[in-house]
Formats: structure tokens, C-alpha cells, sequence
């Protein structure tokens, strides 16, 4: 059941996100992100920041059970998968 309902979550939120490659300007914005943070003494990861930079963007969110790392980076949007998101069945015949 568990399985099931993270392969609806993906098929809900993700499944038609296109893939990108990491371009030059997504490199500056993180360097310049990073490094604002790290000035401030916020730490964030390598891969944590090139990912939410990019992230960043593209103007999409981010989907992670590590909310904490990411949580640092300005105006990146965080999806929980802990968070309990309505399944399928709960919201079929219900109108509004």
C-alpha cells in the first residue's frame, strides 16, 4: 500500500517534469546563492545547493524528506513526501 501510494504521489507531482541538464547560469546563481549564504553563516551542501538553485531557476519545487538543508536556500518551494497529501481515492466524487 505504502509503495502504491508514493508511485501516485510521483505520477501526481512529478511524472511530467522535464529533465534539465545544469547550464552556466544556473552555476552563477549558484555560486552567488551559496555564497550569500555561507557569508551569513548558513551552510548548505554542494549537491543541495546546485540542485535547489536550479531548482530556483526553473521555478519548480523541490521534493525531499531532507527539508532542513534545503530549507536555507530564499524563496525555494519545499515538498515534504512526509506531509500527508490527499490520496486519489479520497478526493474522487467529491466535488468542490
Amino acid at each position: 500500500m505504502k509503495k502504491a501510494r508514493a508511485y501516485r504521489f510521483y505520477d501526481q507531482h512529478f511524472s511530467t517534469l522535464p529533465i534539465r541538464s545544469l547550464s552556466e547560469q544556473d552555476a552563477v546563481v549558484f555560486g552567488k546563492t551559496v555564497g550569500a549564504l555561507r557569508a551569513h553563516g548558513k551552510a548548505v551542501g554542494f549537491a543541495d545547493g546546485l540542485i535547489g538553485c536550479q531548482a530556483l531557476q526553473y521555478g519548480v519545487p523541490v521534493a525531499t524528506y531532507n527539508v532542513s538543508d534545503f530549507s536555507v536556500i530564499p524563496g525555494l518551494e519545499i515538498i515534504d513526501p512526509n506531509e500527508k497529501a490527499p490520496d486519489v481515492e479520497d478526493a474522487e466524487g467529491q466535488e468542490g
